[in-house]
């Protein structure tokens, strides 16, 4: 009986202790009502599950710069599921730097790898341009729905629709 309770009290422990991870990280956690463009260089990367983090150090803009040129994520359609074309906002701006590192939490590292993006796209230094969100209690995490890299791809870092969160 000792051994059962002791068994049930660690799993609750180790459930208690992962929810913020999990809550943290999802859409509605971000402001989806604001887009902004973002970018940087990467300082630092972690990489794995269940979503890398960079730490991105910005580079201040007044304006989103011409991205015309980039081939944003198409429309795909696949056995399991259809992800939506990842066209820039009309209402994106630039997102106003305060010269405080950003902390950007991507997509999951074997969807990343599906679209395109491996850990070696974020070697440190690197530059990275991305459209996205910021999150609702933290003014330096971002959570991008695409992210432009030194090669000017542009790697899809949502699967499904964003759903409509203004932060209260």
């Amino acid at each position: 009986m000792k051994k059962k309770l002791a068994t049930l009290a660690a799993s609750l422990l180790l459930t208690f202790d992962t929810l913020p991870v999990f809550a943290h990280h999802g859409w509605t956690y971000f402001d989806t009502s604001r887009a902004y463009y973002l970018e940087g260089h990467i300082v630092s990367v972690r990489w794995g599950n269940p979503h890398p983090e960079i730490v991105l150090r910005p580079i201040s803009v007044s304006s989103v710069p011409d991205l015309s040129r980039v081939e944003m994520p198409p429309a795909e359609s696949g056995l399991l599921r259809t992800m939506p074309a990842l066209p820039i906002p009309s209402s994106i701006q630039a997102l106003p730097t305060d010269g405080a590192e950003y902390v950007i939490v991507l997509a999951p590292p074997s969807r990343l790898s599906d679209w395109g993006m491996t850990e070696s796209d974020t070697g440190s230094g690197r530059r990275l341009r991305m459209v996205g969100y910021l999150a609702c209690d933290d003014g330096h995490e971002f959570r991008p729905e695409v992210v432009i890299l030194d090669d000017n791809r542009a790697v899809r870092q949502r699967s499904v629709p964003v759903p409509p969160t203004p932060c209260s």
